[in-house]
């Protein structure tokens, strides 16, 4: 699956976001052990592209779960955590 849509959706030339995510060391762990099995595979990606790979697969396959659409997204969420009250 992630070949295919690999293959699909080529990263958008000229287009770069730098954007920092606090994730839990498992989680880089799991990361880190995914990008040496490409490369190992003869896939060489950056984490960043994996994890946009990634999302496209979490999109493809929410989308084959709703018979091909997916549900309008939010209202924009806040950028700061409001108070719970």
């Amino acid at each position: 699956m992630r070949a295919m849509l690999a293959e699909k959706h080529p990263e958008a030339s000229g287009k770069k976001v730098n954007r920092a995510f606090i994730m839990e060391d498992k989680t880089i762990t799991a990361l880190k052990e995914t990008v040496g099995a490409d490369h190992d595979a003869g896939r060489m990606q950056s984490a960043s592209q994996l994890a946009s790979e990634a999302l496209r697969v979490a999109i493809s396959e929410a989308r084959a779960r709703n018979n091909g659409t997916l549900i309008p997204a939010p209202a924009r969420l806040p950028n700061h955590p409001t108070p719970k009250s």
